[in-house]
């Protein structure tokens, strides 16, 4: 069950077989079906979500009630509202279940636990951050200087399972442009 999130820490750190039961001890299972929700806005994020299988969206919704795309999370990616979660204060997002999944899920008392008694992982989550950092910053440069064809083909150039995997109009919300828009820009990528 945790072969998945022991491998993601591996690759960043190395982790004794004692700090891999730790981890196991600090995490739960949760099994989600196609639109269940694990956060709403309002709630607060007191947990951290590592994706075991399926797919997530996370997403705020402006005053006209339209969806605004910030991540999508597959197999072996974190989700999470980190405002909500590193502050205490109520999200604005909504974190749902493209489809069936499970999450392995911490709580942020069992990982400030589990920082104390594993400080290896302390770099682990420092490395996580980081890597949220540079992906955030290279989304808002894309945002604000790229056309919709060029953000759509670095999208599918960075992430080419969500192409095939997420619903168009989700993809156009998280590359900011109409689903119209979109449409016609893989109609015209496809002829060429």
């Amino acid at each position: 069950m945790y072969n998945l999130l022991l491998q993601s820490i591996e690759k960043k750190v190395p982790i004794t077989q004692a700090a891999k039961i730790e981890v196991q001890n600090a995490f739960t299972l949760k099994k989600l079906r196609k639109r269940d929700y694990l956060l709403r806005d309002g709630d607060i994020c007191n947990e951290m979500y590592f994706v075991k299988n399926g797919c997530m969206i996370l997403y705020t919704l402006d005053d006209g009630g339209n969806e605004h795309v910030t991540q999508f999370a597959v197999e072996g990616w974190w989700v999470g509202d980190m405002y909500s979660y590193l502050s205490g204060l109520p999200s604005n997002m909504f974190l749902e279940a493209l489809e069936p999944a499970e999450v392995l899920c911490i709580k942020r008392e069992d990982r400030e636990m589990l920082l104390t008694t594993v400080p290896i992982l302390e770099r682990y989550f420092r490395i996580l951050l980081e890597n949220n950092f540079v992906a955030i910053h290279r989304r808002v440069a894309n945002l604000i200087s790229k056309g919709a064809e060029d953000k759509y083909l670095d999208f599918v150039k960075l992430y080419p399972q969500f192409a095939l995997r997420v619903p168009q109009k989700y993809i156009a919300s998280y590359l900011g442009i109409t689903p119209e828009t979109l449409s016609r820009i893989r109609v015209q990528s496809a002829e060429r």
